[in-house]
């Protein structure tokens, strides 16, 4: 089941607004994905490199991933709950993730048990495409992976639910 919440504002008549949207997976083992997406505002961010060839963008001193240019939207949250637990997945230098309104196509996982669980997302498009991967390790989320690799997103896009072993 997909839901989305669209959240939108109109500032001063000019397209631009702060916008968001929220999309929630479900997945088997009675796990449950929510992503946001909003609208990115550099004004209240250090911006360096973006849009130049020979510079890496960065946004508040930190590598972005997903644009070349000055990002356009960020990934602000990535919630995995699952047995009554919630974990907050780490989604900071993840930039125009344009999330598929069904999810499915961009995030997939699993978990053992409600504190151990694997997650991977296939993010961004065209120039911009990048990987990521979370595991859920008794309870304690890592970020394993983040790359803006054709090779591995395009792996991940094939494979978003990583591999289970009994």
């Amino acid at each position: 089941m997909v839901r989305k919440l669209w959240l939108g504002m109109v500032l001063a008549g000019v397209w631009g607004g702060a916008w968001a949207d929220e999309y929630a997976l479900k997945l088997p083992g009675n796990v449950e994905v929510v992503a946001r997406e909003e609208r990115f505002d550099a004004a209240g961010h250090a911006v360096s490199g973006c849009g130049q060839a020979d510079q890496v963008c960065r946004v508040d001193g930190f590598a972005v991933y997903g644009a070349t240019g000055v990002p356009r939207s960020s990934l602000t949250r990535l919630v995995v709950k699952t047995g009554g637990a919630s974990y907050e997945l780490d989604t900071s230098g993840m930039y125009n993730p344009l999330l598929d309104p069904e999810l499915a196509g961009s995030v997939g996982g699993f978990c053992y048990d409600a504190k151990n669980c694997a997650f991977r997302a296939a993010l961004g498009d065209a120039g911009g495409v990048y990987a990521a991967e979370w595991v859920i390790r008794n309870g304690s989320v890592f970020r394993t992976t983040l790359t803006d690799s054709a090779d591995v997103f395009r792996f991940f896009k094939a494979h978003l639910s990583p591999p289970q072993y009994h």
